[in-house]
């Protein structure tokens, strides 16, 4: 080897040596180098959307370049999730989704991915609870009266829900659980069917979020009993409601949430920016206080904290799937 060639590959070393021992955050400095797509798998103008949008909007103030939303609705947010999770692992394709996905994850039986493994999750976003309504018209005032009231009506107490699989469905499937009730579960195509009939005196009681149900509880026609927070928690929209744990049923929660993923092997620097990232930005005022007219919780967590969630709520709720014997049409 002559002296030229001797002292290239020295440097060569050199060079890659240093790159090795180089702070593992320097690889995510120069992301994004172009337009990322933020893929959201429900239908414009419906909460998931809306959060997708605050993300994508604040995550191009901070990095300067276009983070875009991309509506891949379908499927329960099935649609969008597997484009994610079959991805290249660059940081250029991220995914807005709920908790919905770790529902299908049983409900659905040919999934060509799992959001436990295909996903590298980012932050869990927020929170929506629900909240429990009755009609008006029934003398009931707190969650304990309503469970009494079932109790002497076993097989008769109704409640509408969203649809096979929907998270207002799954609580009240947790409910008559927990609470030893026996109810008719009254699926519609979608929220507005289901509160229209319950509006209506059609059904009798019913899990929704709050940005549907707190008009009609303000207008007097429906009668909220509770929210689906853990134990001790008040909503910031609707502090005066206990928590359905606080004694009724201790230990219930239901409700979704919305989070942000890559797809699995998306280098951990990228991972790490983008939660950053997403922590400052639903930590601005303007944030928060758009998320709180909405009823949402904001959580901004971290990355592994999120990915423990995930996992969790697979296993609780194929449990439910599989005891109420849920399946999807």
């Amino acid at each position: 080897m002559n002296v030229e060639k001797l002292v290239v590959s020295r440097l060569l070393c050199i060079v890659f040596g240093c790159l090795a021992l180089a702070p593992h955050g320097v690889v995510g400095q120069g992301y994004p180098s172009r337009p990322v797509r933020v893929v959201v798998g429900f239908v414009p103008g419906g909460t998931t959307d809306t959060v997708a949008r605050l993300v994508a909007q604040k995550l191009n103030e901070n990095f300067g370049q276009g983070f875009i939303v991309d509506t891949r609705a379908g499927a329960g947010g099935n649609i969008a999730t597997e484009q994610v999770s079959k991805a290249p692992p660059d940081g250029n394709t991220l995914l807005i989704f709920s908790a919905a996905a770790t529902v299908n994850q049983s409900l659905y039986k040919n999934l060509t991915f799992d959001v436990r493994t295909d996903l590298a999750p980012i932050s869990l976003l927020i929170t929506a609870p629900h909240i429990l309504v009755v009609d008006a018209s029934m003398p009931i005032k707190t969650t304990l009266e309503l469970i009494q009231y079932g109790k002497k009506r076993q097989g008769q107490l109704n409640f509408a829900n969203a649809g096979n699989g929907s998270s207002a469905h799954l609580a009240a499937v947790l409910f008559a659980s927990n609470a030893k009730l026996e109810i008719v579960q009254v699926p519609y195509k979608g929220a507005t069917p289901a509160m229209t009939d319950l509006l209506a005196g059609q059904t009798h009681a019913m899990f929704t979020d709050m940005v549907v149900g707190r008009p009609h509880v303000i207008s007097g026609k429906l009668r909220a009993l509770a929210t689906s927070l853990p134990a001790g928690k008040r909503s910031t929209l609707m502090p005066e409601l206990p928590a359905i744990s606080d004694g009724a049923l201790p230990g219930f929660e239901s409700g979704t949430w919305i989070g942000f993923a890559a797809p699995a092997g998306t280098a951990r620097p990228i991972v790490e920016r983008l939660n950053a990232e997403s922590v400052k930005a639903f930590g601005a005022p303007d944030v928060r206080e758009k998320v709180a007219v909405l009823g949402l919780e904001i959580v901004a967590s971290s990355s592994e904290t999120f990915a423990g969630i995930i996992r969790a709520d697979v296993d609780k709720w194929s449990k439910i799937v599989k005891q109420a014997r849920i399946g999807v049409d």
